[in-house]
């Protein structure tokens, strides 16, 4: 986003990549102006409406991941579970169901959670363990750097040193 003044990559993890309420609006508002007459006394109208809905809609999201984010630290506060980071990134097409990941010394905890679960649900983690070891018995270190800076961190490796697997958690898939 920032290109070419600064490399270093940030996501807000407020939205999914494709997530289709935030462009309805949009694309629906496109639609009308694309088939409508050049005269067409209400075009703005129409173009205020969707940008209002989708700035809604970014809005809801917002709301959504503050409760999610409330959820997972009360979480890990309870589970005494020592961690050094973690986010929360909606699970895709939706802003309702949130994908965690917690990265921790020697493993990651994922989990899914809702904005509509009760109160009283414990979140679910499943531990994944890094098996960093592995990458170090791989040739190609370059591909290796790559692979990292790729991943931002959040991967896992399992398999053998002569054949790993190399799962990128922010992607919400271990081995697949």
């Amino acid at each position: 986003l920032l290109e070419p003044f600064n490399h270093r990559r940030f996501s807000l993890n407020l939205l999914f990549v494709a997530d289709p309420l935030f462009s309805l609006g949009l694309i629906i508002a496109a639609m009308v102006l694309l088939f409508s007459n050049g005269n067409y006394n209400r075009r703005l109208k129409w173009v205020r409406a969707a940008l209002l809905f989708s700035c809604c809609y970014l809005a809801y999201a917002g709301i959504n991941k503050t409760i999610i984010d409330s959820r997972v630290s009360a979480a890990l506060h309870n589970r005494k579970i020592g961690f050094k980071d973690y986010f929360a990134t909606p699970a895709p097409f939706n802003s309702v169901l949130w994908y965690i990941i917690v990265d921790t010394d020697s493993c990651y905890y994922t989990a899914y959670s809702s904005v509509y679960d009760s109160k009283s649900r414990n979140i679910e983690f499943e531990t994944h363990p890094k098996n960093y070891g592995l990458l170090n018995l791989t040739r190609g270190r370059h591909s290796v750097q790559n692979f990292r800076e790729f991943a931002a961190g959040y991967y896992t490796i399992s398999g053998s040193a002569n054949k790993p697997y190399i799962n990128i958690l922010r992607f919400g898939q271990i081995q697949g």
